[in-house]
């Protein structure tokens, strides 16, 4: 992951957008096991007040099945949690109606920014002539694949007003079998001096240091060049291994960016659980 990421506005109207990423007229759905294929949904819309966007990717499993539920719940979570509470309607239904469910919170979205951005205008009449446009732009992903495993990522960035703007990347990892999110929980003794060397390594690479004694100039909060804490961001699995990410503020200053690296399970596996091994290794 680079450091300094940047999500390019696409301009695809007003509409809804819907393409896969599977070949032209390929409508496969994949089995538990099977490579997911993923179909896009985008809403894009730049106006007086900024430019908002939303593209979510959903993997192309079976319409109610439980790998298409967890998926569904945890974008729909991503993005703000209030699609879908109307108890008489059937959630995995509501789920796969991934139009309407991206159609929702960019509604939202938009809704939202133009109305903060009247209030600030309005409050602050003396800025109304100044070239301000809010930016807000979601991105849903797949980042990594295996037999049993799929993970999604969520790159977000907003800006409305002040020095600089922000950015989020979180993400999860789902078992196929039973949509299961993976966590930390599936590793054990974190706070071993083998596993803590591995995420000291894995920072000082991001930050190309040289000596562990540096590190001290970046980490902030809980983490010290004694203790490094697991990222918020659950463990994500990909084809290289496990990545780390760690968002703004999370262990370091906004200008150290969002650190992030990616430790091969070969160097996990003494502190994997049966859980991870099985993953890893199906």
């Amino acid at each position: 992951m680079k450091k300094n990421q940047i999500l390019s506005g696409l301009a695809f109207g007003l509409a809804a957008v819907l393409y896969s990423c599977a070949p032209s007229g390929s409508q496969k759905t994949a089995s538990e096991t099977d490579t997911l294929t993923v179909a896009t949904v985008v809403r894009h819309i730049a106006d007086s007040t900024g430019t908002y966007e939303i593209r979510v990717g959903f993997p192309n499993a079976k319409p109610g099945s439980a790998l298409a539920v967890a998926v569904g719940e945890w974008v729909s979570e991503q993005l703000g949690g209030t699609y879908g509470t109307a108890d008489s309607v059937d959630y995995a239904q509501l789920l796969a109606d991934t139009a309407a469910l991206a159609n929702h919170y960019f509604d939202e979205v938009v809704s939202r920014n133009q109305k903060d951005y009247a209030e600030l205008m309005g409050a602050n009449p003396e800025i109304s002539n100044l070239d301000i446009a809010y930016y807000d732009s979601l991105s849903i992903e797949k980042l990594g694949e295996g037999r049993s495993w799929v993970t999604f990522i969520n790159k977000h960035e907003i800006y409305s007003g002040g020095a600089h703007g922000s950015f989020l990347c979180f993400g999860q990892t789902f078992r196929k079998s039973d949509g299961r999110r993976i966590g930390w929980d599936i590793f054990a003794n974190t706070t071993d001096e083998g596993f803590q060397k591995l995420l000291k390594e894995g920072l000082m690479e991001y930050w190309e240091l040289k000596k562990e004694t540096d590190l001290e100039n970046f980490l902030m909060g809980t983490a010290s060049v004694y203790y490094i804490p697991l990222p918020q961001c659950p463990p994500l699995f990909t084809e290289k291994g496990v990545e780390f990410v760690y968002n703004q503020y999370e262990i370091a200053a906004y200008a150290a960016g969002l650190p992030s690296f990616t430790v091969g399970y070969d160097k996990l596996e003494p502190y994997m659980m049966a859980t991870a091994k099985r993953m890893v290794k199906e």
